[in-house]
């Protein structure tokens, strides 16, 4: 019932924007689908094809040179073909699966509505597991409630899910893969099979995000001797040497995703490491506090306002809400830190805010932006509910539940309302009835004084624009800084 009940709100997340959206397609729309016929038809790369200007030029990658061509968005190019940048992973264990079973193509919402349910399914029943083994007792209803609310709302996968793409699929994808593999190996009645199967799983989510990798610093916590840990190696083994010979055949090197050979606004192939860009990274995925208005949507995402950390170099750096400020009941994993020191036992809270913390950087270094923000807070709530329900003293009374309960409310409804705020683009460009009918309901006393819809719309943010860049055909696109 309480699976039920989140889950309906992450599928009211996705749908609520679009309520006509169609589940199939009969045409493979997206770069998931396209590249499923294309494997269908043994070829790795996307059936888009590169206008002859791009294929005569000696280095296309820096944007300056490419200015007015009309180049396939955030996929990587070599050697006169088109590749999928993200992991291979959820076309294989979806897109294709899907095609074969029902003669058409998923939606790409539905593609990352799937994952993101699965990644929330597998890590309430983790957090369930985590705590019965470490207190001896099943959560109750209301601690199971909590649990739920807080994974779902913490993480702002409701959020996230207001705009799914490929890029929020693959993370979704990466995360339920790992959660899947940790609560596989966290069963109290594992088989002698289920290292193995755990195994298979983590390597399911490196091939959907290699960012998926600092997971695996989880694994210490959870393995209980040194053959299980062979047997984790012996599953992720062939998935891993699979990704290893699909990177060598499309960019002959087993260790190239194709992060370098990415098209976009900036010049990926000279991207690299920038510790102002890092720090900046840091201070926004966690301090960045949201803007509020007394009108819908009330809160608002910004860009981190300090000066003195302003990137230096080419950056993306979109709106976000800072985690402290989206999920405050972070701050209770503080006190339960120095009860949990005394017991061993409770090393997987500390390897979560490990792989958390691993994941936050990794991520840093590409950009500022909310979806990435759910991967690595996905760690993070899992150890918070580990150190409250567990870690924490007097868990079970009401003194202690109060304040947890009121902080969850509180990230319901901050997710929800600043999930309107950064990318109002399907609801008011696509359905501009849709969000006045919103204003209206949540603050009519001020619908009559608010600006036109499209006003909420970035300028260069159409649904004309948007097609042609499905397309290839858009010839210029927007600094990602000004998103």
């Amino acid at each position: 019932m309480i699976l039920a009940f989140f889950g309906a709100y992450l599928c009211f997340s996705v749908f609520s924007e679009q309520l006509n959206i169609s589940i199939s397609t009969r045409t493979p729309d997206g770069v998931y689908n396209q590249l499923a016929t294309n494997l269908l038809k043994g070829k790795l790369y996307v059936p888009t094809e590169p206008v002859d200007a791009i294929k005569k030029l000696s280095n296309p990658y820096p944007p300056q040179l490419r200015m007015g061509l009309p180049f396939a968005w955030d996929q990587s190019y070599y050697n006169g073909h088109y590749y999928l940048y993200w992991g291979i992973a959820p076309v294989l264990t979806f897109n294709i699966p899907y095609y074969l079973l029902t003669g058409s193509f998923p939606a790409e919402r539905i593609q990352g509505l799937w994952f993101a349910l699965l990644a929330f399914i597998f890590a309430y029943f983790l957090i369930k597991e985590l705590i019965k083994k470490h207190t001896g007792d099943d959560p109750d209803r209301f601690a199971s409630f909590l649990i739920a609310g807080a994974f779902i709302t913490c993480t702002d996968y409701g959020g996230v899910s207001r705009r799914i793409n490929v890029y929020e699929t693959a993370i979704f994808a990466g995360v339920a893969f790992l959660f899947a593999g940790y609560y596989v190996l966290a069963r109290r009645d594992a088989s002698r099979k289920a290292p193995v199967i755990a195994g298979v799983l983590f390597g399911l989510a490196f091939a959907s995000r290699p960012t998926a990798i600092c997971g695996a610093l989880v694994l210490p916590a959870l393995i209980r001797d040194w053959r299980a840990f062979f047997k984790i190696c012996a599953g992720f083994a062939p998935v891993g040497l699979m990704v290893a010979l699909y990177n060598y055949l499309r960019f002959e090197n087993p260790f190239e995703f194709g992060f370098k050979y990415q098209m976009c606004n900036f010049d990926m192939s000279q991207w690299g490491y920038k510790t102002t860009n890092v720090l900046y990274a840091f201070g926004s995925y966690l301090f960045q506090p949201f803007f509020s208005r007394t009108d819908f949507p009330f809160l608002r995402r910004e860009v981190f306002g300090q000066s003195w950390l302003i990137p230096r170099h080419e950056y993306m750096n979109e709106p976000i809400v800072g985690l402290l400020f989206l999920c405050p009941m972070i701050l209770l994993t503080i006190p339960a830190l120095n009860r949990a020191i005394k017991w061993r036992e409770h090393a997987v809270l500390y390897m979560f805010m490990l792989a958390g913390f691993a994941s936050m950087l990794i991520n840093s270094i590409a950009g500022v932006s909310q979806r990435y923000s759910a991967e690595f807070a996905s760690f993070f709530v899992a150890a918070t509910l580990i150190a409250v329900f567990v870690a924490a003293p007097r868990t079970r009374s009401w003194f202690w539940r109060i304040p947890v309960t009121g902080l969850i409310l509180y990230s319901i409804n901050a997710s929800y309302f600043v999930s309107f705020s950064i990318w109002p683009t399907q609801i008011a460009s696509m359905s501009p009835r849709a969000y006045a009918a919103l204003v209206r309901f949540y603050s009519p006393r001020t619908a009559s004084q608010q600006p036109p819809v499209r006003s909420y719309v970035p300028a260069w943010y159409t649904p004309e624009l948007l097609m042609r860049r499905d397309r290839c055909e858009s010839p210029r696109q927007p600094p990602m800084s000004r998103i």
